[in-house]
């Protein structure tokens, strides 16, 4: 009777793929191509169809709790009912800007997004068209940019503190950051206002 061990069986396998090595490779790579092509696409479908829609609803609900306001779910989801293709061709405006910006040595994409930091916000408090919020958040942040980046900056230490924090604390210090650039929006729009193509064709 000859035993066949643990050990007999583990070199055999290895043998088995050792011999192997090339087909498997050959097979499985074109194979998982396909696969990870449509995880892709659902992934930037998922964030660009849906999660950027949460996040322009939840940005504005931290615009009305700064202005002392009722801010409940409803407000986290209008988005979808009011103005849902405003938001996307906002959101996808705002990236091929940024991501734009960020070929050309980063630092120029930098500059664009604290310039087009305000964009969300005016898409769903303003109900400005995607180019309008562009043109409009560029106006307002005039003036601004470093303070915009310099938020950020401390922003970002905030985030990873939180996340230090055994994780748990990432809830307060988005809460807390969110809440910063709520702010700052809501003071530069009460100081200098907000043009839009329906107030100019008011005075006009």
């Amino acid at each position: 009777m000859v035993l066949v061990t643990d050990n007999d069986l583990s070199y055999f396998g290895m043998y088995i793929l050792c011999l192997n090595k090339s087909f498997f490779y050959g097979m499985e790579l074109p194979a998982l191509l396909p696969i990870a092509a449509v995880f892709v696409i659902f992934a930037f479908s998922y964030g660009f169809l849906l999660l950027s829609v949460i996040d322009y609803g939840s940005s504005f609900m931290f615009v009305k709790a700064v202005r002392g306001e009722k801010a409940d779910f409803h407000n986290l989801v209008r988005g979808f009912k009011e103005n849902y293709l405003d938001i996307i061709l906002a959101n996808l405006l705002t990236f091929g800007i940024v991501l734009l910006g960020m070929v050309f040595l980063i630092i120029p994409g930098i500059i664009l997004s604290c310039r087009l930091a305000f964009v969300k916000y005016l898409v769903m408090d303003k109900k400005l068209g995607a180019v309008e919020a562009v043109e409009e958040s560029w106006r307002m942040t005039k003036g601004y940019g470093w303070t915009i980046f310099l938020l950020a900056i401390v922003s970002f230490f905030i985030i990873i503190f939180g996340l230090l924090m055994l994780i748990v604390g990432i809830f307060p210090a988005i809460i807390y950051v969110s809440s910063i650039f709520a702010s700052l929006y809501e003071a530069i729009k009460t100081k200098n206002g907000v043009h839009s193509t329906e107030q100019d064709l008011t005075k006009e």
